[in-house]
């Protein structure tokens, strides 16, 4: 359990979430790029969209950009 008051444990649904993992700096432009590699994997492997894209980062802003990890992700039906 949290010791800090502020944080808040909730349970979600699982769900399935086809993702694209990058390193680097994310704009607007890499995000959309990566988002239309995604979409076309998904269309390849026949997978159905279930949420619009998402964006992920999981590193602090000191982070040198080639130590970057950051994530397109998008929920599935299938």
């Amino acid at each position: 359990m949290p010791t800090n008051p502020d944080v808040k444990l909730k349970k979600i649904q699982s769900k399935k979430v086809a993702v694209i993992q990058y390193t680097g700096l994310s704009g607007e432009d890499v995000f959309n790029d990566k988002t239309a590699q995604l979409l076309i994997w998904l269309k390849d492997n026949n997978l159905d969209i279930a949420s619009p894209p998402s964006f992920a980062s999981y590193d602090p802003p000191w982070t040198l950009p080639f130590y970057r990890r950051n994530e397109v992700l998008i929920d599935v039906t299938n």
